[in-house]
């Protein structure tokens, strides 16, 4: 505890300030406590709150990674069965020997778009996910 006259250190349990002899009463002990009670709690809840924050900062970035994989994922079948068809749809038309359909190629680059993206997404979190940003 510290002294109300000079604000010296004083030992708990002295009945006097060893530097200036005033006399430590029982509030001066009382206030004290409080103080440091208070500022204790205000400790304990700004750790809370940061972990809180951190939290909530890896549930978004949980959140923001499921939708680029599930993208990702997405792309990939989307473009293999682009893929398949197109191709399938080429070999038919080299085998009749018709002109080949601009469809099958717009399909499949169509279809690369969210695989691209998903990946792209990906790789962005995970960067800035690395860099502290989220």
């Amino acid at each position: 505890m510290y002294c109300s006259n000079c604000g010296s250190r004083v030992p708990d349990g002295e009945l006097f300030c060893r530097n200036c002899g005033s006399e430590m009463n029982q509030t001066d002990v009382n206030v004290q406590e409080k103080l440091i009670n208070r500022v204790r709690l205000e400790t304990e809840r700004s750790i809370k709150q940061s972990e809180v924050v951190q939290l909530a900062e890896r549930s978004f970035l949980a959140g923001i990674l499921t939708i680029c994989f599930i993208t990702f994922g997405v792309g990939i079948i989307a473009m293999g069965l682009a893929f398949y068809f197109g191709v399938r749809s080429n070999r038919l038309a080299d085998e009749l020997q018709i002109p080949r359909e601009k469809k099958a190629k717009i399909g499949i680059m169509l279809a690369c778009v969210p695989f691209v993206v998903g990946l792209l997404a990906g790789i962005v979190c995970g960067i800035l996910a690395v860099c502290g940003v989220i």
